[in-house]
């Protein structure tokens, strides 16, 4: 099977270049002035402070009917349109978000590997790997499950493969799929939240690989790369707010370090809020929950009498089976709250489909500021690579709808680059 993944046109292919720092520097600036927009959970505060500054924003909002807040959720660039006359800032914003796509190669894959790959995770398999450069030497494939993209990658280069995997199973399993096709392919179970020694010979060189493993396995991953004086670094990151150490986001970069803002791993979780996978059943439920957990906010806020959010555990899915007047009792229990015997539940059902109403269209505005955020994230990564000697690019390696998570970053070491060694990990 012959893969190319097209560059898709985009007005930021002139852009794709754009100095790293300008960027993030613009980003910061812009993230930090309108953070009253964002910073706020609309789930956990009754009403957003920025109305009364932007009435007529709020108002563009509310006017929104059901259909067109779905329409606007999938398409954040109609959303973009509707919110611009009243936020003239919004086109710069914009601007420094915006990524070219990465240049592809057409590689040819083996119809074998698709067989044991879901088909979104395969799709995205095969654009990162058309994405990236001509590899060559050894290659480390972290956090690799069944070693799908080492698999993908070890036909069109001249490479061997150490894929690095906790589970014992996944790693037996792909060692498997590797032999059945005699591919230069090595299993290694380890745990990548641990510390180990990646500055010996057999890993020193090469290249490291990471397709979105999780927050702070690919901040090890970039540690480890940097340590072990890796000739290149390529990494797609995700869920950035999964990091070990404490409850605020420690930049990675010098630059990030001394930006003006400053994010809660609270804060951090917004750049990864898009989906683009859940069913139908899985968004009637996810809905369902929403508003019986905003209703049962307005009741627990009245029986406390304290204007402030309480946090509930996560709900156990068959419950979304029973009924609201169920789940209060059980949010009551979890948080050892009494509930009196004439309570209007019906009203309460009906404040949280109420709430949920306005949460869904004030989350609009706030996902302004989500890739914004996200790339963000990104840059710091790619600052922290070009402060040791990388050069950097930053593309996106596939469409939205393969995955939301499409930022490829690329570090090369340059050849007068010298090692600062000190691998962190949680």
């Amino acid at each position: 099977m012959s893969v190319a993944v097209p560059l898709h046109p985009d007005a930021a292919s002139e852009r794709g270049d754009l100095d790293l720092l300008q960027r993030f520097q613009s980003l910061d600036a812009l993230l930090a002035e309108h953070d009253y927009f964002w910073k706020p959970r609309p789930f956990e505060t009754t009403h957003p402070s920025w109305r009364n500054v932007h009435p007529g924003l709020y108002n563009a909002i509310n006017s929104l009917s059901d259909a067109e807040v779905d329409t606007c959720s999938a398409e954040p660039a109609r959303f973009q349109e509707i919110a611009q006359p009243f936020l003239p800032w919004l086109p710069e914003l914009s601007r420094a978000s915006e990524l070219a796509a990465a240049s592809s190669r057409p590689l040819t894959f083996s119809p074998f590997d698709a067989l044991h790959a879901p088909g979104r995770k395969w799709r995205q398999v095969t654009a990162f790997a058309a994405a990236l450069p001509p590899l060559s030497g050894h290659v480390h494939d972290w956090c690799s499950g069944k070693g799908h993209l080492a698999r993908a990658i070890a036909g069109a280069n001249e490479v061997t493969s150490l894929c690095f995997e906790l589970d014992a199973q996944l790693c037996e399993s792909g060692q498997a799929l590797a032999d059945k096709q005699q591919l230069p392919i090595r299993y290694v179970q380890q745990d990548l939240l641990q510390p180990f020694d990646s500055s010996t010979e057999a890993y020193r060189g090469g290249w490291r690989l990471g397709l979105h493993a999780c927050g702070q396995l690919h901040v090890n991953l970039l540690r480890a790369g940097v340590d072990s004086a890796a000739d290149g670094v390529a990494i797609a990151p995700c869920c950035y707010h999964k990091l070990c150490l404490g409850e605020q986001y420690q930049p990675l970069s010098e630059t990030a370090r001394r930006a003006s803002l400053t994010l809660s791993l609270k804060d951090v979780s917004l750049a990864v809020q898009e989906t683009v996978t859940a069913s139908a059943k899985e968004r009637a439920q996810r809905e369902k929950e929403s508003q019986w957990r905003l209703g049962f906010d307005v009741l627990q806020r009245q029986l406390r009498n304290k204007d402030e959010y309480l946090p509930t555990p996560s709900l156990p899915k068959a419950m979304l089976n029973g009924d609201f007047t169920a789940f209060c009792a059980w949010a009551a229990q979890e948080k050892q709250l009494t509930l009196p015997k004439d309570i209007d539940y019906a009203q309460f059902a009906t404040a949280g489909r109420s709430r949920y109403r306005e949460v869904r269209r004030v989350e609009l505005v706030r996902h302004l500021f989500r890739r914004p955020l996200e790339i963000w994230l990104a840059l710091d990564r790619a600052l922290f690579l070009q402060e040791r000697g990388y050069e950097v690019t930053m593309r996106e390696f596939c469409s939205r709808e393969i995955t939301p998570r499409n930022i490829l970053l690329v570090g090369r070491r340059r050849k007068d680059a010298a090692n600062e060694s000190g691998l962190s990990a949680c």
